[in-house]
């Protein structure tokens, strides 16, 4: 959906979209500016895969953490807790790399918190 910049509010993303399609409430919903017509473009990321044993994700999916990683993990003899953490940073590693120096200190800090007691 083409949104003009004038008219563009955050705040309704997925109302721009609902009487074009149905939006579910787990439903990503981005925009992208297209400058040289002052407007946006609002839509929900979609992926057609055409094969039934593959696992697609779009990457700004979040999801639990897969058996088969914390399986992995454990297999090469790291606890449950360690594994976590080892995926969850992995995961966040990109973003805390662009962070400003300062920022990214805190933000892993932050995470480092917020995963402590995460199991059981």
């Amino acid at each position: 959906m083409l949104v003009p910049n004038s008219l563009y509010d955050d705040n309704f993303n997925k109302k721009y979209l609902e009487n074009i399609f149905e939006i579910q409430a787990n439903d990503f919903v981005e925009n992208d500016i297209i400058s040289e017509l002052e407007i946006r473009n609002v839509y929900v990321p979609y992926i057609n895969v055409n094969n039934n044993s593959a696992k697609m994700e779009h990457e700004a999916s979040t999801t639990k953490i897969g058996e088969d990683q914390m399986f992995y993990c454990n297999q090469r003899g790291i606890n449950e807790e360690d594994a976590i953490s080892l995926i969850v940073n992995g995961f966040c590693k990109d973003v805390f790399n662009e962070l400003p120096m300062e920022f990214a200190v805190e933000a892993r800090k932050l995470l480092e918190v917020s995963l402590e007691g995460s199991v059981g």
